[in-house]
């Protein structure tokens, strides 16, 4: 979970670097989930923004990863 997180953060410090749109930089960041994350949190599981999609992956894993 800490190297998730670790790796969300990198991310999220490069993401500022580029001049993507959110959408864009959704589809980047979903295509780097591992295998079964990228299966169960689609990009277009949330029509907001790039924070809220990656809230959302969080939640994801907190709540349901394990669970579910």
């Amino acid at each position: 979970m800490a190297a998730r997180l670790s790796s969300m953060l990198e991310f999220l410090q490069l993401a500022h670097q580029v001049p993507w749109n959110d959408e864009t930089m959704k589809t980047v960041f979903w295509s780097g989930l591992d295998d079964l994350l990228f299966l169960q949190v689609p990009a277009s599981a949330t029509t907001g923004t790039l924070a809220q999609y990656i809230d959302y992956v969080l939640w994801f894993v907190l709540h349901c990863w394990r669970g579910c």
